[in-house]
């Protein structure tokens, strides 16, 4: 009407200007502007629908839509699609035109992130294992056990690897730091094998016996803890994301797997070492200055009360800081990747100079009567959405509705009779070009859905040959990819939608027909009483006919066919279509809910199963606590210091917390077997504690090898799991041989005591039931210094090892 108006006004004016007696008595000439007009509806996706390419607003930058045919998760497709691509643009040298060309979308980030993320584990990897071999040589001084620990290491991680190649069949972003896990768990189980191997064959050089007895002691040790790690992984298993599952299903099996090759193939690897050469025995015994407990030892640990007091003193004041400032989550996706991306910058300047995401998310609904609902609820943008959403783009912007377009075409006639006067004579030469493509809009016919050319409707179609089927609706958000928080807004806007099955195009077009032909607003959402129940009077009377002339869909049809009698408005659009959105901010935002709702739960689960593994093998609940304490400890301090150096969690470096805990344990399991073996925490720190210590360090420098990437996320990881590994080892070296000696050091009738598996009474301990033969070292006897304390008990361990040896 508004264009009428103006339109009309300006030909009244031509025809006075016509009259032979109009007189001028202005110099001012009306020119109708109607730019305000086209604003509203001549953009599409915020693109000139004149405009024969995507080019910006400013005429700087150009865009050509690809839409390939394959999934930008298949990492094999998205290399060939970008070779291919790169191949046609070299071959038109545009670059010698002086035009740049860039790439962007989600094919090139995801493909951005997958070579940067595998560009980084070359060097990593080679820092690890050179960081690995030089503390290796440095604690073992012997580059023969490197070489039989390493062979052992790679047997585990090639075994683990060809399981995946047949269970899984590829590794992803998450599942890429598997080999760092089972590399550093397997040099920790095949160092302890080592060093208790020395131990018992220094005490009676037997090869068979003394691996028996390194299996039967630390072997067990080395099971549980295995146990307790794998408990953390399970959880993951039954994750909802798949990486996280994939991730926790590898590191299960792998971890059993790498287990078993450090101590099943070091133990192969020694026997036919021995047997080929027997002179390398004597390289295997220790040295007289390693038998001999340090005298550091006695004085650290000599009150235990106040180092355990010191050491708590200290966890609290760390912990503290995890609710003051406390420990953030970063949402922010781009704080993962390799800082200046020229995708990720490229993706920014689109955004900026077009004023629209460059990756649009989709709705997929199966028939076009869901497309013509959802289309018609989300346009305009529902208020409580708009935050989050810029604009939707279907099929149906291309099709008003029947009744606006015989509203239409009501006013086109009007103004075709407002337009008999004007003569070609009376046009200016500049005006009169005009003239026919005047009259030929002006005598446009009403149309359908069938007659949209092919050109626009086969985007919102499935392509041919897919063997899914259905119709796309464009949803164009208001955020990016690393929006975080905006992102989960996004989500719960978009991620599921319930919307009326009648739609307003279909109830106002129905007003309009069934009220005198009255021009109706076809986005119009509120109505009098009186129209609505005119409104349902029509919808319980019209024929099909009636409606299908009107332009309804046969599904809509149907619907109100079968559906009928409506008693109001309201109850006749209560009845609802759902439909899910699609996309790469939909599957990010989806992780981030993921995370979310399994992360304290998983975390309480594994925490859980590791006590169950820790009682059932320790048969008691006392040292089972007491072995956890470098885990929950070590957490709580991890968390504290995190909080000081303001490093936050993210979807990448919450996978090191399973680590952590498998770490955590560990080391207080292998502290608590050895100190039942003896009753002396001295002795035991001082044959388990260089164990502990060396695999550890070992396991810390491949972590840390992480912090060499340029990508930010692996990065994060180095740095969560050196903080938390490192502080794992430090409470297992302090307080746990503290607590040790404070709970069992009052309990003299060790016989009434729950043993471990692994101290069964028909098994002597390797210690003491066999005689240590003349050697050119000092024997464990000398070494084993007993304090005044541990008298008594030592008498009548001895005395039941000798009935032992009688019985056999």
């Amino acid at each position: 009407m508004e264009v009428r108006k103006r339109v009309k006004r300006k030909i009244d004016e031509e025809v006075e200007r016509a009259n032979p007696f109009f007189i001028k008595l202005s110099d001012e000439e009306y020119n109708p502007d109607f730019n305000d007009i086209l604003s509203k509806y001549q953009k599409l996706a915020k693109r000139d629908i004149f405009d024969e390419y995507n080019i910006s607003p400013d005429k700087g930058m150009l865009i050509f839509l690809i839409k390939p045919s394959g999934s930008f998760t298949d990492i094999e497709f998205n290399i060939t699609l970008d070779k291919k691509i790169k191949e046609i643009v070299a071959e038109l040298a545009l670059d010698k035109k002086g035009i740049q060309i860039g790439y962007t979308g989600t094919y090139r980030l995801h493909l951005d992130d997958y070579e940067t993320l595998m560009a980084a584990l070359k060097p990593i990897a080679i820092t690890s294992f050179i960081g690995i071999a030089v503390l290796l040589l440095f604690f073992f001084r012997n580059p023969l056990f490197i070489l039989i620990l390493l062979v052992s290491l790679l047997s585990g991680i090639l075994f683990s690897f060809g399981l995946t190649t047949i269970v899984i069949g590829q590794l992803n972003s998450v599942t890429s730091i598997i080999a760092s896990i089972l590399m550093g768990l397997g040099i920790d189980y095949g160092i302890q094998f080592l060093y208790r191997f020395r131990e018992e064959f220094t005490r009676d050089q037997d090869t068979l016996r003394s691996i028996k007895d390194t299996i039967y002691h630390t072997g067990i040790a080395s099971f549980i803890s295995a146990l307790t790690t794998t408990s953390a992984f399970v959880v993951l298993a039954f994750s909802e994301f798949r990486g996280f599952s994939e991730f926790g299903i590898i590191a299960t099996y792998g971890i059993l797997i790498i287990a078993v090759s450090m101590y099943g193939v070091t133990a192969l690897q020694i026997t036919l070492l021995f047997r080929l050469f027997p002179s390398l025995k004597n390289k295997f015994l220790l040295s007289a200055k390693e038998q001999t407990t340090s005298p550091l030892l006695y004085r650290f640990y000599k009150k235990p009360g106040l180092l355990t007091l010191v050491v708590l003193v200290i966890v609290l004041a760390i912990s503290f800081f995890n609710f003051n400032p406390g420990i953030r989550f970063n949402y922010n996706g781009r704080d993962l990747m390799v800082d200046n991306l020229d995708s990720v910058n490229l993706y920014d300047e689109i955004g900026d100079r077009f004023d629209i995401s460059s990756d649009p998310q989709v709705i997929v609904v199966d028939t076009l009567e869901e497309s013509e609902a959802v289309f018609d609820y989300m346009t305009p943008v529902p208020e409580e959405i708009a935050g989050s959403v810029d604009q939707v783009v279907s099929l149906w912007n291309f099709v008003p509705p029947k009744g606006q377009q015989r509203a239409n075409l009501k006013i086109l006639k009007q103004l075709r009779s407002d337009m008999k006067p004007v003569k070609a004579g009376f046009l200016k030469p500049e005006q009169r070009k005009y003239l026919p493509v005047v009259k030929k809009y002006l005598n446009v016919k009403e149309y359908s859905l069938s007659e949209v050319p092919i050109y626009f409707s086969s985007q919102f179609t499935e392509v041919k040959g897919s063997k899914e089927k259905g119709h796309l609706v464009f949803i164009y958000p208001k955020v990016a990819l690393w929006h975080g928080q905006k992102l989960l807004k996004f989500f719960d806007a978009v991620g599921e939608l319930h919307y009326p099955k009648l739609s307003r195009r279909v109830l106002n077009t129905l007003l309009y027909d069934s009220n005198g032909h009255i021009a109706v607003d076809p986005i119009r959402d509120r109505w009098t009483q009186a129209e609505e129940r005119l409104i349902v009077k029509t919808l319980n009377t019209y024929s099909a006919l009636q409606f299908k002339n009107l332009g309804l869909l046969d599904g809509t049809i149907s619907f109100i066919l079968k559906t009928r009698p409506f008693s109001n408005l309201k109850q006749a659009r209560s009845h609802k279509y759902v439909s899910n959105t699609a996309g790469s901010l939909i599957l990010f935002a989806n992780l981030i809910k993921i995370v979310q709702k399994e992360g304290v739960t998983a975390f309480l689960v594994t925490l859980i199963l590791v006590v169950i593994v820790l009682i059932l093998f320790f048969r008691g609940i006392v040292p089972a606590l007491i072995s956890l304490i470098p885990l929950v400890l070590g957490i709580f301090v991890t968390l504290g210091i995190m909080a000081v150096f303001r490093v936050q969690l993210n979807f990448m470096n919450v996978l090191v917390f399973p680590v952590i805990i498998g770490y955590g344990i560990q080391n207080g399991i292998y502290i608590y077997y050895r100190f039942r073996e003896d009753h002396d925490v001295i002795r035991a720190m001082s044959m388990v504690g260089p164990a502990i210590i060396a695999s550890t360090l070992t396991t810390l420098v491949g972590w840390s090898s992480l912090l060499i990437a340029d990508q930010k996320g692996l990065k994060s990881i180095g740095i969560v799991a050196s903080i938390g590994i490192a502080s794992s080892l430090i409470i297992a070296l302090t307080l746990v041989p503290a607590i040790l000696e404070i709970v069992y050091r009052s309990r003299k009738e060790e016989e009434q005591e729950s043993k471990p598996v692994g101290f069964g009474e028909e098994e002597p301990n390797s210690s003491d039931a066999v005689e240590p033969p003349p050697s050119r070292f000092k024997t464990a006897e000398v070494s084993r210094t007993t304090s005044p304390k541990k008298k008594s008990a030592k008498k009548k361990t001895t005395t039941s090892n000798k009935t032992a040896a009688k019985k056999k």
